[in-house]
C-alpha cells in the first residue's frame, strides 16, 4: 500500500546516493511542484486524468531533468529519464489520447530517449493499480506494454541497490561479458523487488 511519507524518504536516500557519486544528475533535476501545479498543468493542457497520489509525491519532489538536457540520455536508473511534468503530458496526450498507442490512464514518468516509456497506471479500478508499465514497439519481445514494477516505491528501492551495487550509472564496456554480468546483475535486484513484473520474468 502506497504511503506519501516511505516515497519521500526513498526519494530523498536516493538524492543522497546521487550526491556522493556525483552525479551530473543532482544538478539538472529541477526543484518541484506542488499538487495546485499539477493540476493547474492538466487543466491547461486539458487532459482528462486522476493522477495516482504517487505521481504528484514525485512531482512535488523535483520536477524531472531540465528539458533540454534529456537528449544528453542523464538516467535516474538504467534507460529511465526523468522527465518535467510538462513533457510527460504532452507525452500522453500524444501517445495515450491521439494514437491509442496504450489505454488510457496509463501516465508516462520516464522515457528511454528512444520512443519508449515507463507507465504509472491511474486507474483506480485497474488490478494493476500503482504499477508501472514499459511501453515499446521496437523491442520484439513486448510489442506494446509490460509490467515492468510493482511500484513506483519498489522501482526507487531497486535503483537505489543497484547504486550501491555499483551497477549505475551504466557505461559502455569493451567487454561484451562483462557487459552482459552487469545487466544481469541488475536484472536480478529488481526481480527481487518486483515479483509480479512481467518484464523482469523474461530474464
Amino acid at each position: 500500500m502506497y504511503e506519501k511519507n516511505r516515497l519521500v524518504v526513498l526519494l530523498e536516500q536516493l538524492l543522497t546516493t546521487l550526491k556522493s557519486i556525483n552525479s551530473p544528475l543532482v544538478e539538472l533535476l529541477q526543484p518541484g511542484i506542488d499538487r495546485n501545479h499539477v493540476d493547474e498543468l492538466l487543466g491547461r493542457n486539458e487532459i482528462d486524468i486522476a493522477l495516482a497520489e504517487e505521481v504528484y509525491t514525485l512531482y512535488g519532489w523535483r520536477n524531472g531533468a531540465s528539458s533540454h538536457e534529456l537528449h544528453g540520455n542523464i538516467e535516474l536508473f538504467g534507460g529511465g529519464i526523468f522527465f518535467p511534468l510538462q513533457l510527460g503530458l504532452e507525452s500522453y496526450e500524444y501517445y495515450a489520447i491521439q494514437k491509442n498507442h496504450w489505454p488510457k490512464g496509463l501516465f508516462p514518468l520516464f522515457e528511454t530517449g528512444g520512443g519508449e516509456y515507463y507507465l504509472i497506471d491511474c486507474r483506480e479500478d485497474a488490478v494493476s493499480y500503482g504499477m508501472l508499465y514499459f511501453f515499446s514497439y521496437a523491442n520484439p519481445y513486448i510489442n506494446g506494454i509490460i509490467t515492468y514494477c510493482d511500484s513506483l516505491e519498489n522501482l526507487i528501492k531497486a535503483t537505489i541497490e543497484c547504486y550501491n551495487k555499483h551497477l549505475y550509472p551504466k557505461s559502455f564496456e569493451p567487454e561484451r561479458t562483462l557487459m552482459y554480468a552487469k545487466e544481469e546483475a541488475e536484472a536480478n535486484v529488481f526481480k527481487v523487488y518486483n515479483p509480479k513484473s512481467e518484464y523482469w520474468r523474461q530474464w
